[in-house]
This record gives C-alpha cells, sequence and structure tokens, in this order.
C-alpha cells in the first residue's frame, strides 16, 4: 500500500475541479 499513489489520485482531482471552478469563474467575469 502505497501513500503517495492515492495522494497523487486525490491530488489530482482537486487540481481538476479547483481548474474547472477557476475557468468557470473567468468565463463569468469575462462577462
Amino acid at each position: 500500500m502505497s501513500i503517495s499513489r492515492i495522494w497523487i489520485k486525490s491530488s489530482s482531482q482537486i487540481m481538476t475541479r479547483l481548474a474547472q471552478s477557476a475557468f468557470k469563474i473567468m468565463a463569468t467575469q469575462s462577462r
């Protein structure tokens, strides 16, 4: 059992969510 793999998976999901939320915010602000 490697904690690093689990942390990488969770961190990748969090980063993708943050990127999507940031993109939505920028899209709304652009208008």
